[in-house]
Protein backbone atom coordinates (compact mmCIF):
# COMPACT_ATOMS: atom_id res chain seq x y z
CA UNK A 1 0.00 0.00 0.00
CA UNK A 2 1.42 3.38 -1.03
CA UNK A 3 1.48 5.80 1.88
CA UNK A 4 -0.18 9.13 1.14
CA UNK A 5 2.21 12.04 1.11
CA UNK A 6 1.86 14.87 3.59
CA UNK A 7 1.81 18.38 2.15
CA UNK A 8 3.93 21.35 3.17
CA UNK A 9 2.99 24.65 1.55
CA UNK A 10 4.99 27.86 1.97
CA UNK A 11 3.39 31.19 1.11
CA UNK A 12 4.80 34.68 1.48
CA UNK A 13 7.67 36.86 0.36
CA UNK A 14 11.46 36.73 -0.02
CA UNK A 15 11.88 35.22 3.43
CA UNK A 16 11.01 32.00 1.59
CA UNK A 17 11.76 33.11 -2.00
CA UNK A 18 15.36 34.14 -1.32
CA UNK A 19 17.30 32.49 -4.14
CA UNK A 20 17.98 35.78 -5.98
CA UNK A 21 20.05 37.06 -3.03
CA UNK A 22 22.33 34.05 -2.59
CA UNK A 23 25.79 33.14 -3.79
CA UNK A 24 25.94 30.27 -6.25
CA UNK A 25 27.06 27.75 -3.63
CA UNK A 26 24.28 28.62 -1.16
CA UNK A 27 20.96 26.78 -0.85
CA UNK A 28 17.65 28.60 -1.00
CA UNK A 29 14.85 27.91 1.47
CA UNK A 30 13.18 25.61 -1.08
CA UNK A 31 16.42 23.71 -1.68
CA UNK A 32 17.01 23.33 2.07
CA UNK A 33 13.55 21.84 2.52
CA UNK A 34 14.01 19.44 -0.38
CA UNK A 35 17.30 18.22 1.05
CA UNK A 36 16.00 17.82 4.60
CA UNK A 37 12.57 16.28 4.09
CA UNK A 38 12.00 12.89 2.50
CA UNK A 39 10.28 13.84 -0.76
CA UNK A 40 8.79 10.35 -0.97
CA UNK A 41 6.80 11.25 2.15
CA UNK A 42 6.36 15.00 1.66
CA UNK A 43 4.91 17.06 -1.17
CA UNK A 44 6.64 20.45 -0.86
CA UNK A 45 5.08 23.47 -2.54
CA UNK A 46 6.65 26.93 -2.31
CA UNK A 47 4.50 29.67 -3.86
CA UNK A 48 6.18 32.55 -2.01
CA UNK A 49 7.20 35.44 -4.26
CA UNK A 50 9.79 38.11 -3.57
CA UNK A 51 8.02 41.44 -3.00
CA UNK A 52 4.68 39.93 -1.98
CA UNK A 53 2.40 41.76 0.48
CA UNK A 54 -0.76 40.89 2.38
CA UNK A 55 -2.76 42.03 -0.64
CA UNK A 56 -1.16 39.42 -2.91
CA UNK A 57 -1.05 36.39 -0.61
CA UNK A 58 -4.46 35.08 -1.70
CA UNK A 59 -3.24 34.67 -5.29
CA UNK A 60 -0.48 32.40 -3.94
CA UNK A 61 -3.09 30.44 -2.00
CA UNK A 62 -5.14 30.00 -5.16
CA UNK A 63 -2.07 28.96 -7.17
CA UNK A 64 -1.16 26.35 -4.55
CA UNK A 65 -4.50 24.65 -5.26
CA UNK A 66 -5.42 24.09 -1.62
CA UNK A 67 -8.65 22.12 -1.42
CA UNK A 68 -10.77 22.79 1.66
CA UNK A 69 -12.24 19.28 1.36
CA UNK A 70 -8.86 17.57 0.98
CA UNK A 71 -8.24 15.07 3.78
CA UNK A 72 -4.49 15.00 3.14
CA UNK A 73 -2.53 16.19 6.14
CA UNK A 74 -1.36 19.65 5.11
CA UNK A 75 0.76 22.24 6.87
CA UNK A 76 0.70 25.82 5.58
CA UNK A 77 3.45 28.24 6.61
CA UNK A 78 3.04 31.95 5.86
CA UNK A 79 5.63 34.71 6.12
CA UNK A 80 4.10 37.99 5.04
CA UNK A 81 4.06 41.59 6.21
CA UNK A 82 7.67 42.65 5.84
CA UNK A 83 7.05 44.45 2.55
CA UNK A 84 3.95 46.11 4.00
CA UNK A 85 6.21 47.49 6.73
CA UNK A 86 8.90 48.61 4.28
CA UNK A 87 6.46 51.07 2.77
CA UNK A 88 6.79 53.19 5.90
CA UNK A 89 10.38 52.68 7.03
CA UNK A 90 11.86 55.86 5.53
CA UNK A 91 9.21 58.09 7.09
CA UNK A 92 8.93 56.56 10.57
CA UNK A 93 10.51 59.54 12.30
CA UNK A 94 7.90 61.85 10.72
CA UNK A 95 4.81 59.89 11.76
CA UNK A 96 2.66 60.93 14.70
CA UNK A 97 1.24 58.40 17.15
CA UNK A 98 -2.17 58.91 15.59
CA UNK A 99 -0.82 58.06 12.13
CA UNK A 100 1.01 55.03 13.52
CA UNK A 101 -2.27 53.87 15.03
CA UNK A 102 -3.97 54.20 11.65
CA UNK A 103 -1.15 52.20 10.03
CA UNK A 104 -1.56 49.49 12.65
CA UNK A 105 -5.32 49.43 12.12
CA UNK A 106 -4.92 49.10 8.35
CA UNK A 107 -2.36 46.32 8.65
CA UNK A 108 -4.63 44.45 11.04
CA UNK A 109 -7.43 44.60 8.48
CA UNK A 110 -5.20 43.48 5.60
CA UNK A 111 -3.35 40.79 7.55
CA UNK A 112 -6.36 39.35 9.34
CA UNK A 113 -8.34 39.19 6.09
CA UNK A 114 -5.57 37.22 4.40
CA UNK A 115 -4.87 34.86 7.28
CA UNK A 116 -8.52 34.16 8.11
CA UNK A 117 -9.01 33.14 4.47
CA UNK A 118 -6.13 30.68 4.73
CA UNK A 119 -7.35 29.31 8.04
CA UNK A 120 -10.62 28.21 6.46
CA UNK A 121 -8.82 25.19 5.00
CA UNK A 122 -9.02 23.64 8.46
CA UNK A 123 -5.37 22.56 8.14
CA UNK A 124 -2.51 23.38 10.47
CA UNK A 125 -1.41 26.92 9.71
CA UNK A 126 1.74 28.62 11.01
CA UNK A 127 2.30 32.35 10.65
CA UNK A 128 5.73 33.92 11.00
CA UNK A 129 6.73 37.08 12.76
CA UNK A 130 8.86 39.59 10.86
CA UNK A 131 12.47 39.26 11.92
CA UNK A 132 14.47 42.35 12.78
CA UNK A 133 16.70 43.38 9.85
CA UNK A 134 20.42 44.12 9.98
CA UNK A 135 20.93 47.67 8.75
CA UNK A 136 24.52 48.94 8.99
CA UNK A 137 23.19 52.38 9.98
CA UNK A 138 22.32 52.18 13.72
CA UNK A 139 19.70 54.94 13.41
CA UNK A 140 17.91 53.08 10.62
CA UNK A 141 18.14 49.88 12.64
CA UNK A 142 16.45 51.50 15.63
CA UNK A 143 13.68 52.92 13.42
CA UNK A 144 13.12 49.54 11.78
CA UNK A 145 12.90 47.62 15.05
CA UNK A 146 10.53 50.19 16.54
CA UNK A 147 8.33 50.19 13.46
CA UNK A 148 8.25 46.41 13.11
CA UNK A 149 7.03 46.04 16.69
CA UNK A 150 3.71 47.51 15.51
CA UNK A 151 3.37 44.93 12.74
CA UNK A 152 4.53 42.03 14.89
CA UNK A 153 1.96 42.96 17.51
CA UNK A 154 -0.75 42.29 14.90
CA UNK A 155 0.84 38.99 13.91
CA UNK A 156 0.97 37.83 17.53
CA UNK A 157 -2.64 38.86 18.07
CA UNK A 158 -3.68 36.91 14.98
CA UNK A 159 -1.79 33.83 16.19
CA UNK A 160 -3.66 34.00 19.50
CA UNK A 161 -6.97 34.29 17.65
CA UNK A 162 -6.12 31.28 15.49
CA UNK A 163 -5.16 29.25 18.54
CA UNK A 164 -8.48 29.97 20.18
CA UNK A 165 -10.21 28.82 16.98
CA UNK A 166 -8.15 25.62 16.91
CA UNK A 167 -9.08 24.85 20.50
CA UNK A 168 -12.76 25.52 20.02
CA UNK A 169 -13.03 23.87 16.60
CA UNK A 170 -15.16 26.58 15.09
CA UNK A 171 -14.98 30.22 14.03
CA UNK A 172 -12.57 30.79 11.16
CA UNK A 173 -11.53 27.14 11.21
CA UNK A 174 -14.19 25.19 9.32
CA UNK A 175 -13.20 21.77 10.66
CA UNK A 176 -11.38 20.76 13.78
CA UNK A 177 -7.62 20.51 13.39
CA UNK A 178 -6.38 17.27 14.89
CA UNK A 179 -3.27 17.61 17.05
CA UNK A 180 -3.16 21.34 16.35
CA UNK A 181 -0.11 23.27 17.46
CA UNK A 182 0.18 26.90 18.45
CA UNK A 183 0.29 28.63 15.05
CA UNK A 184 3.37 30.83 15.37
CA UNK A 185 6.96 30.67 14.17
CA UNK A 186 8.86 33.54 15.72
CA UNK A 187 11.54 34.39 13.18
CA UNK A 188 12.84 37.13 15.46
CA UNK A 189 14.40 34.36 17.54
CA UNK A 190 15.60 32.37 14.52
CA UNK A 191 17.44 35.05 12.53
CA UNK A 192 19.34 37.15 15.03
CA UNK A 193 22.97 37.15 13.91
CA UNK A 194 24.54 38.93 10.94
CA UNK A 195 25.38 35.60 9.29
CA UNK A 196 21.66 34.93 8.82
CA UNK A 197 21.35 37.78 6.32
CA UNK A 198 22.42 38.09 2.69
CA UNK A 199 21.81 41.84 2.95
CA UNK A 200 19.96 44.08 5.40
CA UNK A 201 16.61 42.35 4.98
CA UNK A 202 16.96 39.05 3.07
CA UNK A 203 17.93 35.69 4.58
CA UNK A 204 21.23 34.15 3.53
CA UNK A 205 21.78 30.47 2.83
CA UNK A 206 22.71 30.10 6.49
CA UNK A 207 19.59 32.01 7.53
CA UNK A 208 17.45 29.83 5.26
CA UNK A 209 19.01 26.78 6.87
CA UNK A 210 17.91 28.01 10.31
CA UNK A 211 14.45 28.98 9.07
CA UNK A 212 13.84 25.58 7.51
CA UNK A 213 15.10 23.80 10.64
CA UNK A 214 12.45 25.66 12.62
CA UNK A 215 9.74 24.85 10.08
CA UNK A 216 10.69 21.16 10.04
CA UNK A 217 10.75 21.08 13.84
CA UNK A 218 7.15 22.34 13.79
CA UNK A 219 5.80 20.04 11.07
CA UNK A 220 7.48 16.88 12.33
CA UNK A 221 6.30 17.59 15.87
CA UNK A 222 2.70 17.92 14.66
Amino acid sequence: MIKQKKKLILLGDSVFDNIAYLDRDEKSVTQHLQSKLDTSLWDITVEAVDGATTETIISQYNKAGIDVLDNTKTTIVVSIGGNDALNYINSLDKLTLEILYDIKKQFYSDYYTAISHLSETGQQLYICTIYNPKFPDPVMQKRAEAGLSIFNDIILTTANDLWEDYLSGYGNVMMEVKNARYPLIDLRNVCRDDKSFANAIEPSGYGGDKITNEIIHKVLDN
